[in-house]
């Protein structure tokens, strides 16, 4: 378990969202949420969060 509020939040806010392009069609990208942890998502479970819900569908360049 995490010893403080202070530690769970600096975990979960490692969970990152990228913006991927693929070589066939590098000048269209999209973005991508990093897959959680064990931890990242039992948390995230909890507080009934989906972060692949609120991904926006595109990102600023």
């Amino acid at each position: 378990m995490h010893p403080s509020l202070k530690t769970l939040l600096d975990d979960l806010a490692t969970l990152t969202l990228n913006q991927v392009t693929l070589p066939t069609n590098p000048d269209q990208g999209f973005p991508m949420i990093a897959r959680a942890t064990p931890l990242q998502r039992k948390a995230f479970e909890l507080l009934e969060v989906e972060p692949a819900k609120i991904v926006p569908s595109t990102m600023p360049v």
